[in-house]
């Protein structure tokens, strides 16, 4: 099943409460979209809906940035509005991602994240290249393939496996 990317995102904070961890909006987005890859790598299908967007600062789900703008780099103090909410006990494929995900990235900063996504050979990177070598801005809306997706992430599970 595919669910919104707050009620992933809802999830994760979620986990990050629970260990008494604080969470920023660009953290958040870019474990949510790491999170996607790992799905799409491990079971060849969405956990995310949507589709993510190739924005100048990297990966992007617009609904999620929409949702948690306004805390800025601040911390995250609530869960975002939806109406699909993620239950791990019906979806105990996507509760492995996710909790080996926020076990592996909880002491991470966003930034480094932020950092890792922008990487040669990275989604973000893959769709984003022709642009930034001509110097031209990066089209809106535009979308980042699920397949670029899961193929980066199953080359990048295979290297820590």
């Amino acid at each position: 099943m595919e669910y919104s990317s707050i009620s992933i995102a809802n999830y994760l904070l979620d986990l990050a409460w629970k260990d008494q961890r604080s969470i920023d909006p660009m953290k958040l987005q870019k474990l949510v979209f790491v999170g996607q890859g790992w799905h799409l790598a491990a079971y060849g299908r969405r956990i995310v809906g949507e589709s993510a967007e190739a924005w100048y600062f990297g990966p992007v789900f617009p609904q999620l940035y929409r949702e948690f703008k306004k805390y800025g780099r601040s911390p995250i103090a609530k869960e975002g509005l939806c109406f699909d909410k993620f239950d791990p006990d019906k979806e105990p494929e996507g509760r492995f991602v996710l909790d080996q995900l926020w076990r592996v990235y909880r002491d991470v900063p966003g930034i480094w994240l932020a950092n890792k996504t922008h990487e040669s050979g990275a989604p973000w990177e893959q769709v984003t290249r022709e642009y930034v070598e001509q110097n031209q801005p990066i089209p809106f809306y535009l979308s980042i393939p699920d397949d670029l997706i899961g193929d980066y992430y199953i080359r990048e599970l295979r290297k820590v496996a």
